[in-house]
């Protein structure tokens, strides 16, 4: 008779109150702040001009048109623009060592598309390794974060074309004198690829060699043969707020914090490059993006119990203008593209969960009036975050 009399009692409450949570003051979110600033994916309207040494010692080829509205071929980054970078001595027959062409082949959703075949055919020893990189020069002008994603397609017979203790470099920046940052495929002392990434200061080859760091990656596949995304972020920074991020088709290989500058500002990005150790390599390029930040998409995290209703023991029982809890109450909420979720109770945290569903049971000493906050991160531990007024009655 006494349970049945505070429920009573409770429900009275209930109607004699009423708030209202300020729309101003409930954050379901992050904007998204970073700009598009290239988008391509060699479609009709893009075409190679042919190449060229002008007054180089090297040869040099550019990619020309648009294909997505409002972008066109050169890349633009920080004012400065880009060019395939040919590196064989104008003396040689650039067809006998490169080769870049534009073809219809199948994409990476299995439909028609045009992409970008890199081909190294020989290497130019004068030179080293023969490279085929996509360079902008920004002449020491460095504006900010960058995000590079774009599909790749290494051919079916990568492991034997690099052989053992072999690799291959795909994307790589390099300041005016200090630090480079490079991306790697390696092959192992028994074949076996794996991803490698690492900060040294192989610039211009002129100081005794130093590699800052490094990191790498076994556990991921390399593909061969098939279509696969890349992304890359780096903020750069010369305390533990530089970061590197680094994932394939939405795997992260590589999330390194820590310095990645000492002085000096980016001189040349190569956004995506042929070159390797292999005598004859080829690659394939598809559906170019550079953002000048992450791009969150759908940045976003909703609490989505307790909703508008009266709780019995974590039972839905009658809809109410707020949330009005009796016992113990399962916290659910729903999110995308967040790699963790953080429940918090009046600002302590409580609970941390890393895989959807994303929920929490509630079930401890509580009286009154609190707050359900819950927030989430990305790969990036970029905050959004979605909070709840609510009545809460557990004795």
């Amino acid at each position: 008779m006494k349970k049945i009399w505070m429920i009573i009692t409770i429900l009275t409450i209930i109607s004699s109150f009423s708030y209202q949570i300020n729309a101003d003051d409930k954050q379901q979110g992050k904007e998204c702040d970073s700009t598009l600033l290239f988008k391509s994916g060699f479609e009709k309207g893009v075409y190679l001009e042919e190449p060229y040494t002008g007054d180089t010692e090297i040869w040099w080829q550019e990619i020309k048109g648009s294909d997505v509205d409002g972008f066109s071929w050169p890349i633009k980054i920080w004012n400065h623009t880009g060019i395939l970078q040919m590196i064989v001595g104008r003396d040689k027959n650039i067809w006998e060592y490169i080769e870049n062409k534009i073809e219809n082949v199948v994409g990476p959703d299995n439909r028609p598309t045009r992409a970008l075949h890199q081909i190294i055919k020989r290497h130019d020893y004068d030179y080293g390794c023969t490279q085929d990189p996509y360079i902008i020069y920004t002449n020491g002008t460095e504006e900010g974060d960058l995000y590079i994603k774009y599909d790749l397609k290494f051919p079916s017979n990568l492991t034997e074309l690099l052989g053992k203790d072999g690799w291959l470099t795909f994307c790589e920046w390099k300041t005016t004198d200090d630090y480079r940052l490079a991306f790697y495929v390696y092959s192992d002392e028994y074949g076996d690829l794996y991803w490698y990434v690492h900060g040294d200061n192989n610039v211009n080859g002129d100081e005794p060699y130093e590699e800052y760091w490094y990191e790498e990656n076994r556990s991921i596949e390399v593909p061969q043969g098939k279509w696969f995304t890349v992304e890359i972020y780096w903020h750069r920074s010369t305390d533990d707020e530089g970061r590197v991020w680094w994932a394939i088709d939405g795997k992260t290989i590589v999330d390194h914090r820590g310095p990645n500058k000492i002085s000096s500002p980016i001189n040349a990005i190569m956004i995506f490059t042929a070159y390797s150790s292999a005598e004859y390599f080829h690659q394939w390029i598809d559906n170019i993006e550079i953002w000048n930040g992450f791009p969150h998409k759908n940045c976003e995290v909703k609490i989505v119990k307790p909703g508008n209703f009266l709780y019995l023991q974590n039972r839905e029982i009658i809809p109410l203008d707020e949330p009005f809890i009796l016992g113990k109450i399962t916290v659910e909420a729903i999110a995308k593209n967040a790699s963790k979720l953080e429940f918090y109770i009046d600002e302590e945290m409580k609970f941390v969960s890393n895989t959807p569903p994303y929920q929490w049971l509630w079930d401890e000493f509580a009286f009154g009036e609190h707050e359900i906050k819950v927030v989430a991160y990305d790969e990036l531990e970029n905050k959004f975050m979605d909070d709840e007024r609510v009545w809460i009655y557990n004795i």
